[in-house]
């Protein structure tokens, strides 16, 4: 399993990255990190990303910390059911997941292969200062599925366009216009199975033949 390496100076929350160790606990990769108020501890890399504990826990730093919207922490309550950015908060929190926590089953697709989102997106309010309200039906997409969470490489999509754009996608260059192999199914009204199993007996000819007669 890939392990996302941290880097010497690295913040997360109150935490800065002083040192990776050689050892390991279970697999992971172990760091000495420093709190705000000077206290040097070792946790794995997954414990610092996920911010479970921003801070260490005999130490006064909160106490420093800016209360409010001046507090990079500060509770915006999005998570609360009757908030009308809940759903964004949801989007945003997965988002997270994907790229910094190895135990989520999406961390291969994204952290595992490099991407990682900007660091405005580390607060729920920059995400939101760029990308606004999630529009209801629509999801996260990044445009260039290589590139990082940003304000130029995301947009609001439905689950189509999402699935039109997804790395495994197969395109057919029909009459010199670029089709998905979703588009297709989606037009045929063919299961992925189905275009799987149609795809393997007659070949993409006739794919692209049935796709043209039901087109014209």
């Amino acid at each position: 399993m890939n392990r996302k390496i941290l880097n010497i100076g690295d913040k997360f929350g109150g935490w800065i990255i002083l040192e990776q160790l050689q050892e390991k606990k279970n697999g992971y990769i172990l760091y000495k990190v420093k709190c705000l108020c000077g206290t040097e501890m070792i946790h794995a890399g997954h414990y610092i990303r996920s911010l479970k504990s921003p801070f260490c826990r005999s130490c006064s730093a909160k106490k420093r910390i800016p209360k409010g919207k001046e507090n990079k922490f500060f509770k915006h309550g999005a998570s609360m059911k009757d908030n009308p950015l809940r759903n964004t908060n949801k989007v945003w929190v997965v988002m997270k997941q994907r790229c910094n926590n190895i135990n989520s089953r999406d961390y291969k697709n994204y952290g595992g292969r490099g991407i990682n989102y900007c660091e405005k997106w580390e607060t729920f309010e920059g995400f939101v200062d760029d990308m606004g309200k999630c529009p209801k039906g629509l999801s996260l997409d990044r445009i260039n599925n290589d590139g990082n969470y940003e304000k130029n490489n995301c947009r609001w999509s439905t689950r189509t366009q999402q699935n039109n754009n997804r790395r495994d996608n197969t395109i057919f260059m029909i009459e010199n216009v670029r089709v998905t192999r979703t588009e297709i199914q989606n037009k045929l009204n063919w299961t992925r199975d189905m275009y799987r199993r149609r795809f393997e007996k007659y070949g993409p000819e006739w794919i692209v033949n049935e796709y043209k007669m039901c087109h014209s």
